[in-house]
């Protein structure tokens, strides 16, 4: 019985942290149904679960919506998981130093098995309307960085993210042979670049970060607005000055033969 009651316990935590999770994607409120809708847990733990994380404070119900969001009391939690990083420390510096050179949004994310994660981001006006912010998920592919991470990985775990990924992706399946073709034009260029359809438009150039045994770890890009547009020589100068501060960081986390050195 103590074992049964145990295992509940568990279950139990294990669904309250896939509800908190789900906050952390791009919708930030979600009402009772459409929780119960995309975890598929019962109406009855979603209520308990809500109810037990308003009550400590983790939670707040909008009184017109009646829709949930994490609540202020998560931001301590947040910040010091932030200030904890080590890439983000050593990165930072490197990454103003940018954003003063090129007066353009820097950007930085870390790997976490599929994903990346927005770990910070030095943003100009220009860029203010994308809703991008420290702690956002975002799929390793087709995100810039992701592909810039994606492709200095081995083969074997490239194939592997990738098929991961798939099975993620239900109809909308990608095809993985050509985006491994994709991946290896990054790896021998150096860098990844995406152009973002939306209302302002935006261009994205990134590369990976690599820790000391050569695996890539993170990502770091320069971010345009549409109405910034790149000719060939601020392209260049962009990509160099971003592939050096890619190496500087890479270094100083105490990778030594970076590629192109």
């Amino acid at each position: 019985m103590k074992k049964t009651s145990t295992n509940n316990s568990i279950h139990s935590i294990f669904k309250a942290f896939r509800l908190i999770e789900l906050f952390g994607a791009p919708n930030y409120e979600y009402s009772l149904s459409e929780i119960n809708k995309k975890l598929e847990i019962s109406m009855g733990s979603v209520q308990r679960i809500t109810n037990s994380l308003m009550e400590l404070g983790y939670l707040v119900k909008d009184k017109k919506t009646k829709k949930f969001r994490l609540s202020p009391k998560w931001l301590p939690i947040g910040f010091g998981i932030l200030a904890g990083l080590e890439i983000r420390k050593v990165a930072l510096p490197h990454m103003k130093q940018l954003y003063l050179e090129t007066g353009e949004t820097i950007s930085l994310v870390i790997r976490d098995g599929e994903d990346v994660i927005y770990v910070e981001r030095l943003i100009t006006q220009d860029l203010i309307g994308f809703n991008i912010r420290a702690g956002l998920r975002r799929p390793m592919y087709p995100n810039s960085m992701g592909k810039a991470i994606l492709a200095f990985l081995p083969a074997d775990e490239q194939e592997e993210v990738l098929q991961r990924m798939n099975i993620d992706a239900g109809e909308q399946a990608l095809n993985i042979k050509e985006i491994i073709a994709e991946l290896d034009r990054i790896k021998q260029q150096g860098y990844a670049i995406n152009q973002v359809r939306s209302s302002i438009g935006a261009l994205a150039i990134s590369v990976p970060i690599l820790n000391r045994k050569g695996d890539p770890v993170a990502g770091i890009n320069i971010g345009t607005p549409s109405n910034h547009p790149l000719d060939e020589k601020k392209f260049q100068k962009y990509f160099q000055l971003l592939m050096n501060t890619g190496r500087t960081i890479s270094s100083e986390l105490g990778f030594i033969d970076y590629q192109g050195e």
